[in-house]
């Protein structure tokens, strides 16, 4: 069985009309991640065996239910011993989420946010995430066996906002471990996520982003973020810098423009992929999702082009509904309806 683990944040996040209907739920770029991945694997899985079950004994047969290896989608965070952390936890183990890596920190509560949209649907958020558990996972006592867990894991994701909410040392005490972890041959998938709000100066986020791009297998990052971190506009030089820190793999989203992919450390040139124009109702989460599509088309054994169609797909998908996770039925029909360029074609 596979592992991977997601590091990063979970908050309450209301959304609706102020001081009118406001629904409640719960998101964060790496928990929105961590749900649609956990969801494309389970859901996939099950309709790649159902496709393929044998007429006499009416099980999958063995030798292709190994075309998808079953997955174990870990969340690294921390949250409180308060009734609402409790209730997170109890929803991401029903979202097939292994919490086995959650921290609990007495006195603590997670963070909360609230969504606001504009007539094109376009998000701004309000946050109040300053004392909020996961800040301080990286002081918790058991933190060093949270990191030795990691060490058994196949691949880590990391957002660049994971890194933002910690305190200095702190970053440096995940940094790391990261090193450690990459040096142990553990896979580090990366988004810079940029929010300069978090950050005590831009050379600060340049730092940390420069070591995770060396650290990293594949880094998913908003053209708009790493150009606002570099202060730079040239697509070609930004996936030049990436590749030059050390990732073999980089692809820029582009929003409403698809995504631009440099595949094999640039051994050719980076490819445009273009999407379908879609009407937006709430573009919170677009690029968490498509994170999780590329990652889960990655750990389903899809060869590149085929997990960044799933990318688009997907996050095409949840534009299309309100907040960051979208309902469950929602997935469970688009993993129904999706197929990549061949049915379930793997690459060897």
């Amino acid at each position: 069985m596979k592992k991977i683990a997601l590091i990063g944040e979970a908050m309450i996040e209301l959304h609706g009309k102020m001081f009118g209907s406001m629904q409640q739920t719960y998101g964060g770029d790496v928990i929105n991640t961590t749900v649609y991945l956990a969801r494309l694997l389970h859901y996939f899985r099950l309709q790649n065996e159902y496709f393929h079950i044998d007429e006499k004994s009416g099980e999958p047969p063995e030798e292709h239910s190994q075309n998808i290896p079953r997955t174990e989608v870990y969340f690294v965070s921390a949250v409180g011993r308060d009734i609402l952390s409790q209730q997170l936890l109890l929803k991401w183990q029903h979202e097939h989420v292994n919490t086995n890596l959650v921290l609990q920190q007495d006195g603590k509560s997670p963070g909360l946010y609230m969504i606001q949209l504009d007539e094109n649907g376009e998000r701004s958020f309000q946050y109040w995430r300053q004392d909020s558990a996961a800040r301080y996972m990286f002081q918790h006592s058991h933190i060093s066996i949270v990191a030795s867990r990691l060490a058994q894991m196949d691949s880590i994701y990391i957002s660049g906002i994971s890194l933002a909410i910690l305190s200095e040392p702190d970053r440096q005490s995940c940094l790391q471990m990261l090193k450690d972890l990459h040096a142990a041959g553990v896979k580090i998938f990366f988004d810079s996520n940029y929010r300069a709000i978090l950050w005590d100066s831009r050379e600060r986020c340049q730092y940390y982003c420069q070591e995770l791009y060396a650290l990293s297998f594949m880094v998913m990052a908003t053209e708009q973020d790493e150009r606002a971190i570099w202060q730079a506009c040239d697509e070609i030089d930004l996936i030049e810098r990436i590749h030059r820190a050390g990732a073999p793999h980089v692809v820029i989203k582009r929003g409403k423009d698809g995504c631009l992919a440099s595949l094999d450390a640039g051994k050719a040139p980076p490819r445009s992929i273009s999407v379908a124009d879609i009407a937006v109702v709430d573009s919170t989460a677009a690029g968490d999702a498509f994170n999780a599509g590329i990652m889960a088309g990655h750990l389903m054994q899809w060869d590149w082009q085929d997990a960044i169609a799933l990318a688009n797909a997907l996050a095409a998908e949840v534009i299309q509904h309100h907040g960051a996770i979208v309902p469950v039925n929602a997935i469970q029909q688009f993993c129904r309806q999706y197929r990549p360029h061949s049915l379930f074609h793997f690459s060897s």
